[in-house]
């Protein structure tokens, strides 16, 4: 029953209403992406700390380090 699980599910928190999520404000980034740099990034990192068998980033999937 939808309604039965809506009931037990649902919290209201002290403060938190629609007008005030209305007026938050959430910033907006220039190519709100990874770096141009991050490749480079990457690569500092896996020199000071070694590499792994496989990589993975935020925005790809694992994929095999060339050592």
């Amino acid at each position: 029953d939808i309604a039965e699980v809506t009931e037990r599910i649902y919290v209201e928190f002290e403060g938190v209403t629609d007008e005030w999520l209305d007026a938050l404000e959430v910033p907006e980034l220039a190519d709100g992406q990874i770096p141009a740099d991050q490749w480079q990034r990457v690569a500092r990192e896996l020199a000071s700390v070694g590499a792994p068998l496989f990589a993975k980033t935020c925005c790809s999937a694992p994929s095999p380090v060339v050592r």
